[in-house]
């Protein structure tokens, strides 16, 4: 998958239209995620996206095709994010995890357990570091494996298992302590 998306990269940049498509629509859910486990709203989501395509165009000669796209791509939208937070003061350690689907026949009580930990895992992120916190949702909210997170973040699959493995073992005790 990551070939197909540089592969699709450097047409783009050499000029293919229908490149720039697939890019664009390949990529763009991608980013939506993102943005939205950063906690940016859906207007926030929506700007953050079309200027992270604006930069990838304007800076296009910056991109080296020997190097995979989607960190590129990511990078540029992680600094669009400090920005935003920046801009309005926002703390950049929100973030929100995927809305759990209450069982219909679930007690109230369980529903106010499953917000409370919901809060408490939240808090937790926010002591992990940025590439930890991506490391863990593309985990175990995305589903990716070890060499999927690593061809995507442009990093060694060794070193995603040991800091995963790390950023659990921490989230772990955190929860514990909580």
């Amino acid at each position: 998958m990551a070939e197909q998306i540089d592969s699709l990269a450097v047409r783009a940049f050499g000029g293919d239209k229908q490149a720039w498509k697939s890019l664009y629509d390949g990529l763009t859910p991608r980013l939506w995620g993102l943005f939205r486990h950063w906690g940016a709203s859906e207007a926030e989501r929506e700007d953050l996206i079309q200027e992270t395509w604006v930069r990838v165009l304007r800076k296009h000669h910056q991109f080296d095709p020997s190097r995979p796209f989607e960190p590129y791509l990511f990078v540029i939208a992680n600094r669009l994010w400090i920005d935003a937070c920046r801009r309005t003061g926002r703390q950049r350690t929100e973030h929100h995890l995927p809305e759990d689907e209450p069982l219909d026949a679930a007690l109230p009580m369980d529903w106010l357990f499953a917000a409370e930990r919901s809060e408490e895992i939240r808090r937790s992120l926010g002591n992990l570091s940025d590439e930890e916190v991506t490391i863990v949702v593309l985990r175990f909210w995305q589903d990716l494996t070890n060499r999927e997170i690593a061809e995507r973040l442009g990093v060694s699959e060794p070193s995603v298992r040991s800091k995963g493995h790390r950023a659990l073992k921490k989230l772990s005790e955190m929860l514990a302590a909580s």
